[in-house]
C-alpha cells in the first residue's frame, strides 16, 4: 500500500508586510509517495504562494477601502495607487476611489480565489475539504506520471470491491478501450502507452475533476531551483532592471499559478467548472494562436494571419505582456476577447498580481519592470 506522506505544520510564524500568517499545512492535502524527492521544494513553494496569496489578499482589501486624503506623509496614498495600477494593469479594471462597492464582480471574484486559498493553506482543511468530486478522503499531489496504470476495457477494476471487470464496473471510463487508474481515480484517454499529463513542455497541471495535482518533471529541474521565488528575490530587485518575468520560472510562482486553477474552481450542481487558463491576443484584441514552424519552434500569429493548412493551437496567456494585454479593454469585433470578464478568469493573472504585491517596494505596473513609486 503506498503511503500518504503527512508533512504537518510548519513551525514558527512568518510576517508579510505587518499581516502575520501561520505555516503552510500540507497535510490538507493527500501527498503522494512519488512527491517524496521534491519534498522541501514543494514545502518551499507552497510557503511561498500562502505567502504572496495572502498579501494580495490585504492588498485588495485595502484598495477596496476609499483612497486616503489625509495623509500627511503619502504613504497610504502611494500605497493605494500602487494597488490599484496593479489591479488595473492585470485584472483590467479601476478600483474606485470613493470605495468599491461590494457589488462589483470583479472585485468580488478575485477576493474570492485568494481569500480560499490564503484560508485552506494556512488552515486545517483544504477547500474543498473532500475534493471538488467528494469521492476521496483528500484531493491528491502527485508528482509525475509513473504512478499511473493502464487496464484494458477486460481488465479487473483494482478498485471494485465485487472485482468485476473495468468494462462493468467503470462504463464511462472504459469506454474508450481502457483507462488508466490511480487512487481510486481513471483516466480515459485511449491511449495505452501514455496518460499524457506530463508532456515535453508542462511543468504543472491542476484537474479538478479528478481531484489531483500533478507536478511533472519540470518543475523539479535544476533550470527550475535555479530561478528564484519573489519572496526569496525581494531583496534583491533592482530599479529600472529587475522584470516580473524574471520569477516566472521559479517553482513559487508555478505553485500559485495551480494552486488558483483550484481555488478558483466551483461547484454547481454536479458541474465542476475550473479557473481556466484563457487564450491570448494582440495589442489589438485578437484571438492569438501558435504553430509549429519548419525548426519546430513555436510561434505566435494573429487568427488571421494564415489559412494555408498549417494546424493551429491557441495561445495560452502566461507571461506578463499577455496577462497585460488580456486585461486590457477594445471596442468592436474584438471586445469579448479581452478585459476584466477575462482577465479575472486566467489564472496567469493571479500569479502576477500576488507577486506585484508581495514586491510591493516597487511599482511594476509599467511594462512588468520594477520601477520607484511615485
Amino acid at each position: 500500500m503506498l503511503i500518504v506522506f503527512v508533512l504537518g505544520l510548519f513551525l514558527g510564524l512568518g510576517r508579510v508586510a505587518g499581516l502575520t500568517v501561520r505555516g503552510v499545512n500540507l497535510d490538507i492535502w493527500d501527498v503522494d509517495d512519488s512527491c517524496k524527492p521534491y519534498l522541501p521544494l514543494l514545502r518551499k513553494a507552497f510557503d511561498d504562494a500562502a505567502t504572496m496569496s495572502a498579501k494580495a489578499l490585504k492588498d485588495l482589501r485595502f484598495v477596496q477601502q476609499p483612497r486616503p486624503q489625509h495623509d500627511t506623509k503619502r504613504r497610504e496614498s502611494l500605497e493605494w495607487d500602487r494597488i490599484a495600477r496593479a489591479v488595473n494593469t492585470v485584472f483590467g479594471f479601476n478600483p474606485d476611489k470613493q470605495g468599491t462597492n461590494s457589488g462589483n464582480k470583479f472585485m468580488q471574484r478575485i477576493l474570492e480565489v485568494y481569500d480560499n486559498m490564503s484560508t485552506a493553506l494556512h488552515g486545517n482543511e483544504n477547500i474543498p475539504a473532500k475534493g471538488f468530486t467528494q469521492l476521496h478522503s483528500k484531493a491528491l499531489l502527485i508528482c509525475g506520471d509513473e504512478p499511473w496504470k493502464w487496464y484494458s476495457a477486460n481488465d479487473i477494476d483494482p478498485y471494485d470491491p465485487m472485482r468485476r471487470q473495468l468494462h462493468i464496473a467503470q462504463p464511462k471510463v472504459a469506454s474508450s478501450g481502457g483507462a488508466w487508474a490511480y487512487k481510486r481515480r481513471y483516466h480515459a484517454n485511449g491511449n495505452p502507452n501514455s496518460i499524457g499529463i506530463c508532456r515535453p513542455d508542462v511543468y504543472a497541471v491542476t484537474q479538478a475533476k479528478y481531484d489531483m495535482i500533478t507536478f511533472c518533471d519540470l518543475s523539479f529541474t535544476e533550470s527550475t531551483r535555479g530561478v528564484v521565488s519573489p519572496v526569496g528575490g525581494k531583496d534583491k530587485v533592482v530599479e529600472g532592471v529587475t522584470k516580473l518575468d524574471d520569477f516566472v520560472g521559479s517553482l513559487s510562482r508555478i505553485m500559485i499559478h495551480e494552486l488558483t486553477h483550484w481555488y478558483g474552481a466551483k461547484l454547481d450542481r454536479g458541474d465542476i467548472t475550473q479557473l481556466p487558463d484563457q487564450q491570448a491576443v494582440s495589442p489589438s484584441g485578437e484571438l492569438v494562436f501558435q504553430y509549429r514552424d519548419q525548426n519546430n519552434e513555436l510561434e505566435a500569429v494573429l487568427s488571421s494571419a494564415r489559412t494555408d493548412g498549417v494546424q493551429y493551437e491557441k495561445a495560452s496567456v502566461y507571461g506578463y505582456v499577455r496577462v497585460a494585454r488580456l486585461a486590457m479593454r477594445h471596442e468592436g469585433q474584438f471586445a469579448e476577447n479581452s478585459g476584466p470578464i477575462k482577465a479575472t478568469d486566467t489564472a496567469e493573472a493571479y500569479a502576477y498580481f500576488a507577486m506585484m504585491a508581495y514586491l510591493d517596494n516597487f511599482d511594476w505596473a509599467s511594462k512588468g519592470r520594477a520601477q520607484r513609486i511615485e
